[in-house]
């Protein structure tokens, strides 16, 4: 019950990927894609675990989630499936993407570092 909505999060992207990268077969049409995006959007305004001063521990769910992501999108890439949105390890937009949050991870966690002392 602890990380309920991290995991429900993570569940809606996970179907939100595998429609997009199998979007011909029948998994994508059995829930609708504006529901997942909605109960996303949702579950983000109802978290109080992203506030980063309250909770260290958030960078770890970060980076967690970056490395999911990841490993998700090349399951899916060794799978035989193809985004239809262009999410794919070729795309240099994914990787500034995933290079952005990673740097604004480290200057956070340096920034409070810094108050902390």
């Amino acid at each position: 019950m602890k990380y309920l909505i991290e995991t429900a999060i993570m569940v809606c992207i996970t179907l939100l990927l595998i429609g997009d990268y199998f979007h011909e077969t029948h998994v994508a049409s059995y829930i609708p894609k504006w529901l997942l995006i909605i109960v996303i959007v949702l579950l983000f305004t109802k978290s109080k675990n992203w506030n980063r001063r309250e909770n260290p521990t958030v960078y770890k769910w970060q980076l967690f989630f970056i490395l999911y992501t990841i490993l998700l999108i090349g399951v899916l890439t060794l799978l035989g499936g193809t985004s239809k949105v262009g999410i794919a390890f070729d795309n240099p937009f994914f990787w500034g993407i995933m290079g952005i949050a990673i740097l604004e991870m480290i200057y956070s966690v340096r920034k409070r570092k810094g108050e902390e002392e």
